[in-house]
Parts: structure tokens; C-alpha cells; sequence
């Protein structure tokens, strides 16, 4: 597979913003009511989300489709 440049993307529903093959942070919302939101991966031990940013784009897309990633 082919190295994703940085920029905007839309991955399994979000937009988010992908630099040096890792998700940072993407955006919600409609036109006017925009605002950034971050991977956070839910936490066992501490039962709570935490923030992820940073993963690999193939880490982002297995966390979502299993439940484990939001963005918060």
C-alpha cells in the first residue's frame, strides 16, 4: 500500500487530518457549526477514554470499525 500524504482526509466516516502517516485530529459538524475533535482510545484499567492522537492510519481504522476508538 502506498504511503498517505499529509493532508485532509475522510476515513471510515471522519475527517481527519493525517501528517507523517499518523491521524492527528479531524473535525465535526456542519457548515458554520465546525469544531476539532481527537482519537481517544477507551482504557480498561482506568474505564475512560483517553486522548491517541497519533496513530497509524491502519490503527485507526481497526480501532473504529472495532469500537474502540472515538472522537471526542
Amino acid at each position: 500500500m502506498a504511503k498517505i500524504k499529509d493532508g485532509w482526509y475522510v476515513i471510515c466516516g471522519y475527517v481527519v487530518y493525517v501528517e507523517d502517516g499518523r491521524v492527528k485530529r479531524g473535525t465535526t459538524g456542519e457548515l458554520g457549526t465546525y469544531r476539532s475533535v481527537y482519537p481517544y482510545r477507551w482504557n480498561k484499567q482506568e474505564r475512560c477514554y483517553v486522548n491517541d492522537s497519533g496513530l497509524t492510519v491502519n490503527a485507526f481504522r481497526a480501532g473504529i470499525r472495532r469500537g474502540t476508538i472515538e472522537m471526542l
